[in-house]
């Protein structure tokens, strides 16, 4: 995946550096690849929530009040599960702009089969 660019507020466009080269834009919802011949591109669905949440703070205040951790101690909190599925991706200014995803926690889910199972 391209890297996030500021300037544009999406991925950067494709460098047509790598076959496999991609990029989603989610306002929009397209994916773009870059495919040369003989190149296979394999799409795996993933787990997880991506978000991005806008708030009405400047960068200094956001960190003064505790950053990343305290957002995904936040999110987390509201959502009932443990911080460490919350991962920030990115944080970046338009008042203050918080890419993150929530990701599945396998171990719980199959904690929870077996104890329905027995």
């Amino acid at each position: 995946m391209t890297e996030w660019n500021t300037e544009i507020g999406t991925h950067s466009p494709l460098l047509k550096s790598k076959c496999g080269e991609n990029r989603y834009v989610g306002v929009k919802n397209f994916m773009e690849f870059y495919i040369t011949a003989g190149c296979e591109v394999t799409i795996t669905p993933r787990k997880a929530v991506i978000a991005n949440v806008r708030m009405e703070w400047t960068l200094t205040e956001f960190y003064s009040d505790g950053g990343t951790s305290k957002f995904a101690d936040r999110i987390a909190s509201v959502l009932g599960i443990h911080a460490s599925r919350i991962k920030v991706v990115a944080v970046y200014e338009g008042s203050v702009v918080v890419d993150y995803q929530i990701t599945s926690d396998d171990t719980e889910t199959e904690a929870t089969q077996i104890a329905q199972v027995t």
